[in-house]
């Protein structure tokens, strides 16, 4: 019964290897324990082989590996008191703030967080510059923002690439470059970081190094600018890592979690250009190779 059912989810068909020589009748009843893990691998993705992964998006429940419950599954029934209040900032923004004085370049920009926290603020960008080499991720970002200059790679963003479209931003005066490179040679929950040679590691180190070649070649086109960046990289790396990471780009990190603003745990690691003052809703304080910044929001996100 089960081999028939695995004939409408092939790809699970993978768990039943050593089993099938339990066909051989000549094997003894006594070696059956061998093959209790296979089965009870089956077993474990019996909820997984329901799943249609062709059905659209749910607008009630989600699942998350950040819930600062623990829980893998919310489903949300009326908007909080948080969402209320969140609502209200994303709906009075302050418009025309900085208009035609800023650009924006996100390498490694996924869906573009960056100019999504730009229209919080009310900040529209005078040029608009992305790399990201995910099609789907670039699909998102045409819908939302059809004037943002795409491209593919991090490596095609070179000065030749930048100069006309610097030359049609006369109007800027700071250009903002945010990043967050590729992890999995960085971050302690990849099961694969480890394995054979230190190639994850090198292939993260090498896109890292990308983010200071763009920002070096921001300098030089945007020379009529203030060019300022951050980089963006996961809290579990190593304490050398870390250190690779400050040493290269001049600057200490600072650790902020997003669990003072939202119901996530996600320690992140972010090396910007310019400092970070404490005041009433924010704290920061000086640690080993880092500073952990402490943010005490009015209200938490939605």
């Amino acid at each position: 019964q089960a081999c028939f059912l695995l004939q409408f989810k092939r790809s699970a068909m993978c768990v039943l290897n050593r089993v099938w020589v339990l066909c051989d009748s000549r094997l003894h009843r006594g070696c059956f324990e061998m093959y209790n893990n296979e089965l009870l691998l089956l077993f474990a993705l019996t909820p997984l082989l329901q799943i249609d992964a062709r059905q659209g998006l749910s607008d009630t429940v989600t699942a998350s590996d950040a819930s600062e419950q623990g829980a893998g599954v919310t489903a949300s029934r009326t908007l909080s008191a948080e969402g209320v209040a969140a609502l209200l900032r994303r709906s009075s923004p302050s418009v025309g703030l900085m208009e035609g004085e800023i650009g924006l370049v996100e390498s490694f920009a996924g869906l573009a967080s960056t100019r999504v926290a730009f229209a919080m603020l009310g900040w529209r960008p005078a040029l608009r510059i992305v790399a990201e080499c995910d099609p789907f991720a670039q699909r998102v970002i045409r819908h939302w923002w059809p004037d943002a200059v795409i491209f593919n790679t991090v490596e095609e963003v070179t000065a030749s690439a930048l100069l006309g479209y610097a030359s049609g931003a006369t109007g800027c005066t700071t250009v903002l470059h945010t990043a967050g490179s590729p992890c999995p040679g960085f971050c302690k929950w990849n099961p694969f970081r480890n394995l054979g040679t230190d190639t994850q590691l090198k292939a993260s180190l090498r896109l890292f190094f990308e983010v200071i070649r763009i920002t070096g070649v921001l300098k030089r086109v945007f020379a009529h600018c203030v060019v300022h960046s951050i980089e963006e990289n996961v809290a579990s790396m190593t304490p050398e890592q870390r250190g690779i990471l400050s040493k290269h780009l001049k600057v200490l990190p600072l650790k902020v979690s997003l669990q003072h603003l939202s119901r996530q745990r996600r320690d992140r690691y972010f090396w910007p250009s310019f400092g970070v003052l404490s005041r009433d809703d924010v704290e920061t304080k000086e640690e080993d190779g880092f500073t952990r910044v402490t943010l005490r929001p009015r209200a938490r996100l939605a």
